[in-house]
């Protein structure tokens, strides 16, 4: 045995009194994880981005799935693209990403999340 040679500790860590098979998350948390993968995964996701990221915003509500994705592009554009004033800068909250205008936001919602907005500006 080599005199210098010390003991690696493993990579993978668990919670004290937890194995990391037992370690499950909140039924909540779980769907909410499920949600966010989707608004970034699925080309044309069925969850409202701007919804899912809005943490004052229900459970239920942030991550209810619209029955087709058109309907969740007309939430986007009633709901929030509508209220946002010229010269407006808009923040992603589920990206941590701030946008100048209406235009970047709608470009970051197409190309990032999958939601269609072609509405004038």
């Amino acid at each position: 045995m080599h005199p210098l040679r010390v003991k690696r500790s493993s990579a993978r860590v668990t919670p004290p009194g937890k194995s990391g098979d037992d370690f499950q998350l909140d039924p909540d948390e779980e769907a909410l994880e499920a949600a966010k993968v989707s608004v970034y995964k699925e080309k044309r996701p069925r969850i409202c981005f701007v919804c899912l990221g809005n943490e004052n915003l229900p459970m239920k509500q942030r991550i209810y799935s619209f029955h087709a994705s058109g309907d969740r592009n007309k939430r986007f554009k009633r709901k929030h693209l509508t209220y946002v004033k010229k010269g407006e800068s808009i923040q992603c909250d589920l990206c941590q990403v701030n946008l100048d205008n209406k235009m970047l936001w709608q470009r970051h919602a197409y190309e990032v999340h999958g939601t269609v907005s072609l509405s004038a500006a």
